[in-house]
């Protein structure tokens, strides 16, 4: 939680304008909980699989589209037609697809980590910088004036 609190902002405000604001804002969020994560993932896990951020963006976009079809299909049973044949069709393919797309991002291997320091030592300094990097872009950002 805390990666997603205190790192994704500041990534969010670092990809701001340098990536679209769909893929920004979903690659903060999960890039925060990875780098928060991964020193606990590798303690008790004794390995990293970064596949997970590429996976995360795919499985948020395919989250959002299921969710989007799931209210249209209840708002849809309300209306005698029978449309729930093409909301379970379109339904069953996106959950169809997420599934894929999740075991084929597990088969992927990681590596292996034999003592969890090195990666806490890492994530420590790269959340330093990762704020550091973010403070200078905002006093750059506020320096330049705006067009208003």
């Amino acid at each position: 939680m805390v990666g997603i609190l205190v790192l994704s902002p500041a990534l969010r405000n670092i990809f701001r304008g340098r990536l679209p604001e769909i893929l920004s804002g979903t690659l903060s969020v999960s890039l925060g909980a990875v780098i928060a994560t991964n020193p606990v993932v590798a303690a008790f896990f004794g390995s990293l699989k970064p596949v997970g951020i590429m996976a995360g963006l795919l499985v948020v976009q395919l989250t959002t589209l299921f969710m989007i079809f799931s209210l249209a299909a209840l708002i849809a049973s309300f209306i005698p037609l029978p449309l729930w044949n093409i909301f379970d069709f379109i339904l069953t393919g996106i959950y169809r697809l997420m599934e894929l797309t999740v075991l084929t991002a597990g088969r992927v291997p990681g590596f292996t980590v034999s003592n969890f320091l090195p990666v806490l030592g890492f994530t420590i300094i790269l959340s330093i910088l990762i704020l550091y990097i973010q403070k200078k872009d905002q006093a750059y950002r506020n320096s330049i004036a705006s067009f208003d």
